[in-house]
């Protein structure tokens, strides 16, 4: 495997977490190309989950499924992780761009997507009772992905183990406080909405009467 190559820094870096990130930063390796490719692959896990996983393990119905949902679901996901890291990255003098914390993190994610692959594939073929193989992979994918973010905060913010895993801690809260923000505003929103409606159906009902 050629480590130079901005296709295959994915699968170096998944095989060798911390030196692969140290590569990818000094080598200027960084694609944001690539990383829409994985996002891609991320965001269409779920969706080919519900269409090809086992009836056995199937938990939602394939008529259920909702393509565009799904994919602005993952989309919102990373990119209010990359928001709040970088929010709270400036405030404590991480280095990394918005950029460079996107397409990091979407890398971080390759574990967990191939293992929800393998998943998928082993959902056609193991039986109800054999499915704890596949709560295993998805455990060490997860985890996999987990100790990935931490190599990449440490190559790209130039953080200490500690403070790399005190930053992800923060990026998770952060991402709790913007999520509740956008519930907040959404629901004002709406409320304005609903408030002009009453208005303006008002207004021409009392043009009708006096008409």
């Amino acid at each position: 495997m050629k480590r130079e190559s901005k296709y295959t820094m994915p699968f170096y870096i998944t095989m060798h977490p911390f030196s692969g990130f140290e590569d990818l930063k000094y080598r200027k390796l960084a694609s944001l190309g690539v990383s829409v490719i994985w996002f891609l692959a991320f965001a269409m896990l779920n969706v080919f989950e519900l269409q090809f996983m086992g009836k056995q393990f199937r938990i939602v119905e394939q008529s259920e499924i909702n393509l565009p949902l799904s994919l602005l679901s993952a989309f919102v996901i990373v990119f209010i992780w990359t928001l709040s890291n970088w929010c709270f990255c400036v405030l404590i003098e991480g280095k990394a761009t918005f950029k460079k914390i996107w397409i990091i993190s979407v890398y971080s994610l390759v574990p967990y997507t191939l293992a929800g692959y393998v998943n998928i594939i082993l959902g056609l073929v193991l039986t109800q009772e054999e499915g704890v193989f596949r709560s295993f992979i998805t455990v060490i994918g997860f985890l996999w992905s987990f100790i990935m973010i931490i190599a990449a905060f440490v190559n790209f913010h130039e953080f200490e183990f500690s403070k790399a895993v005190l930053s992800i801690i923060l990026t998770v809260i952060g991402m709790v406080v913007i999520a509740v923000l956008i519930f907040l505003v959404y629901s004002l929103f709406q409320q304005l909405i609903s408030n002009i409606m009453v208005l303006i159906n008002e207004i021409i009902f009392r043009i009708r009467l006096a008409g």
